[in-house]
């Protein structure tokens, strides 16, 4: 994780033109683009779900919250085993309540 997310902040640097948010916690920026249906800012950087369950659920959540403390907020479920909707759920389930 840590290296991909050096990798986002060293080509983030290279492209002035996009919106950009710093406060990742490993110290990088990440890079967004601007959904122009809706808005929404979306991370540069996904995360397929595919290897989630992999690690477990304890591990799998962490990974996914790590993930989202840095920045990483598109995550592709769409060929996703049932099982990984828990491990998001369990993961993620404050940042709904954040946002209302």
């Amino acid at each position: 994780m840590k290296r991909i997310l050096g990798k986002c902040r060293d080509e983030a640097e290279g492209n002035r033109n996009n919106t950009k948010f710093e406060g990742c916690r490993l110290g990088g920026n990440m890079e967004y683009r601007i959904n122009k249906n809706n808005g929404d800012k979306i991370s540069l950087i996904g995360m397929g779900s595919g290897a989630v369950c992999m690690h477990g659920k304890t591990e799998g959540a962490e990974l996914l919250r790590t993930a989202y403390e840095n920045g990483i907020n598109y995550f592709d479920m769409a060929t996703s085993v049932a099982e990984v909707f828990e491990v998001f759920g369990e993961a993620l389930s404050d940042v709904r309540k954040q946002k209302k």
